[in-house]
């Protein structure tokens, strides 16, 4: 008998399945944020929907991993039922001992074109055997070097051990068909023989009995009462789904053998087809031609820059000033500001200001401020914490951050709230307020403290589209050998790679759960809540962010209480040769695996070795990020001048103001100024 939360996903009676590549996926190989925002919504609302795809759940959850889908993914055409929120198998089909030994037989040619995938504990791992192979293939192993998943065995035997479920074969159309026509005459296995999506090669796929998306589609339908099922598709192997659907509905870059068994042809894949059909069809969210809703706007892509009150203060300067009275006007202000003798903003005169209002103007959607809603820095030293037990919002001094708001408001720009929690930023008044009391009354006001400065928060700046909850939780194995190496003293985190903060000590362990519920509460469900970390490609650090991922989409599933909706990555690159682009596909794959929206939130990049390796990682970064989802980009700083490693020269703006030649691909890809 199906759960409760399985019997909830059949809401409506109807099931709605999509496959993947070259439906709900783009020709980038990507799902657009407005996608996801608009299925995740309808999801929320009682859609029961799923994809099912020849990926594995491996290859598919990068992608795909930001849908809040709660029933089982159909994998691999059907042989493996697997959780998208975990990727975890829930079910597989696996060749017999005699149909092992039958292929074995039957492809002599398995080393040079193909690979098996084989289920080893709680993993499936592709294994092959190194030796020569086709180009095709070769690309494949290639691209997936970085998983250690995929790797080479030392012998035939061995592409076989575990539980070997599925083998494929990659290649030009003349060297596959000839051994598709082989073995398919055996009855026993189901084989599909077809082109590549996006590009020039085929494949053949080979998987156990009755291991087809139709087959495992109707299975899904049955366990969980659906009684009408929608399908959508492209290929070839979509046509049993599409031949048992209720309504089958074909993307218009379908092929015409599939457009044929179609109920209907709707949009094309890089036109949210899928998501748009959704939307008319079961409940508008959103009119993406229209007005803008909340929803909307959080899922629309965003070029954005971090910027200080100096800066607000000085463009609205130069917007009052002539070119002959700037430099005055902006010496007087800097002197009352008591702005040191060094200060950047001096060196600002007309010609760059007038070309960073451009800038501002013709390219940036949002804006972040550096630290004037951070905890702390701008709290008003002489207001207690708590005037008997009650929380005293006099302390919280908003006013830098107001004139930041206004800006943003004055000039059509959205914001995020950043930052809320932070070990680097604990009130001085909330810890004397707390010396003496009990546990309880420890964590008890403490909670109540972070309750009113997010509704502050929320009630001053309404803009807000996202919050950065809380920033720079997990330990950093990296910053911790550069402390001991400096002779700094380090800091203690828990078995989970935890920060053992004041937060830490004064809520409890995995506090962050209560933390953002109660972002939740105060801020809604129209704006994201985000945990934003640092330093992504370490690996330790990696692990620590997926335990808290995964101790949040429990409590979600015990309390149907939505905690996080995106990972903020700063990605500050310090400039080394080791930051390749391989290194970036590594840990863009991992977070989007944890399937969470990606948002680039303080990007920078240093220059400790070269010039010429800063450049390829500017370069290699924007062939990278889209492809993993990501639409939402904060940029540390409005150009080289003003950012906090000025000398590394480390953004997409010079000193000058104008923009680096790189710049303009970022800006394509992430400003919606720019669409």
């Amino acid at each position: 008998m199906a759960s409760k939360s399985e019997r909830n996903c059949a809401v409506g009676k109807t099931l709605y399945v999509t496959d993947l590549d070259g439906t709900l996926m783009r020709n980038d190989e990507t799902i657009s944020a407005y996608t996801i925002e608009t299925i995740n919504g309808l999801i929320d609302k009682g859609l029961a929907f799923t994809y099912a795809t020849a990926r594995s759940i491996e290859s598919a959850r990068p992608i795909a991993g930001g849908l809040h889908i709660h029933l089982p993914a159909i994998t691999r055409n059907g042989a493996v039922l697997a959780d998208n929120a975990t990727g975890k198998h829930l079910e597989k089909a696996t060749f017999s001992e005699d149909e092992v030994a039958l292929l074995m037989e039957m492809l002599p040619e398995l080393p040079k074109y193909g690979f098996v995938s084989c289920f080893l504990g709680e993993e499936m791992h592709r294994l092959y055997l190194d030796c020569e192979h086709t180009p095709a293939l070769q690309g494949y192993f290639d691209y997936y070097a970085a998983n250690p998943t995929v790797r080479p065995v030392p012998s035939f035997a061995e592409l076989f051990c575990g539980e070997p479920g599925y083998v494929t074969l990659i290649g030009a159309k003349e060297e596959i068909r000839p051994i598709y026509e082989r073995v398919r005459e055996y009855k026993g296995w189901e084989t599909l023989f077809q082109k590549d999506t996006y590009r020039d090669e085929f494949w053949l796929e080979i998987c156990p009995q009755n291991c087809t998306k139709a087959k495992t589609i109707r299975k899904v339908a049955e366990k969980y009462g659906f009684d009408r099922l929608v399908v959508f598709g492209d290929g070839i192997n979509d046509i049993p789904m599409f031949e048992i659907a209720d309504e089958a509905y074909a993307v218009s870059n379908a092929l015409p053998e599939l457009k044929q068994h179609a109920t209907g042809i709707i949009g094309c894949n890089e036109e949210d087809a899928v998501a748009n059909y959704l939307k008319e069809r079961t409940g508008c969210l959103h009119n993406r031609d229209g007005e803008a809703t909340g929803k909307e706007k959080n899922g629309m892509k965003r070029f954005g820059c971090a910027i200080n009150y100096f800066i607000v203060d000085l463009l609205n300067i130069w917007k009052d000033s002539s070119p002959e009275t700037f430099a005055a006007r902006r010496d007087e202000y800097l002197a009352a500001a008591n702005a040191s003798a060094d200060s950047p903003f001096r060196q600002l005169d007309y010609t760059r200001m007038t070309k960073m209002a451009d800038f501002i103007k013709r390219q940036v959607d949002s804006i972040t401020c550096e630290n004037e809603m951070k905890m702390e820095i701008f709290f008003r030293e002489e207001q207690p914490a708590f005037i008997d037990d009650e929380v005293n919002t006099a302390l919280f001094d908003f006013s830098y951050a107001d004139r930041i708001y206004a800006f943003a408001c004055e000039h059509g720009l959205d914001i995020r709230i950043h930052t809320v929690l932070w070990y680097n930023h604990v009130p001085r008044q909330l810890k004397e307020y707390l010396a003496g009391r009990n546990e309880a009354d420890r964590k008890r006001l403490t909670l109540a403290f972070l309750k009113a400065f997010m509704q502050c928060l929320r009630e001053r700046y309404p803009k807000g589209y996202c919050v950065d909850v809380i920033n720079e939780m997990a330990a950093d194995p990296d910053e911790l050998r550069y402390m001991a190496e400096e002779g700094e003293p380090g800091y203690e985190y828990d078995e989970d790679g935890i920060r053992i903060d004041f937060w830490y000590r004064t809520l409890g362990k995995d506090y962050y759960l209560e933390v953002l519920r109660l972002a939740r509460e105060v801020f809604g469900d129209d704006v994201k809540l985000v945990y934003n970390d640092n330093n992504e490609g370490n690996r330790e650090k990696q692990k620590t962010v997926q335990t808290v991922v995964d101790k949040c989409k429990t409590y979600e599933r015990e309390t149907g209480i939505r905690l996080l909706d995106a990972l903020g990555m700063q990605c500050h690159f310090w400039g080394s040769k080791e930051e390749t682009k391989e290194f970036m596909e590594q840990f863009f794959a991992f977070y989007r695996g944890l399937g969470l929206e990606l948002q680039v939130t303080e990007f920078d990049v240093s220059n400790h070795s070269t010039k010429e390796i800063q450049e390829r990682i500017f370069r290699d970064f924007i062939e990278v990020a889209p492809k993993y989802g990501v639409e939402n980009f904060t940029m540390w700083a409005l150009n080289d001048l003003v950012s906090w490693y000025a000398a590394d020269e480390p953004t997409l703006v010079d000193r000058d103001g104008n923009e680096k030649p790189v710049a303009a691909k970022y800006v394509e890809a992430f400003s919606a100024k720019r669409q």
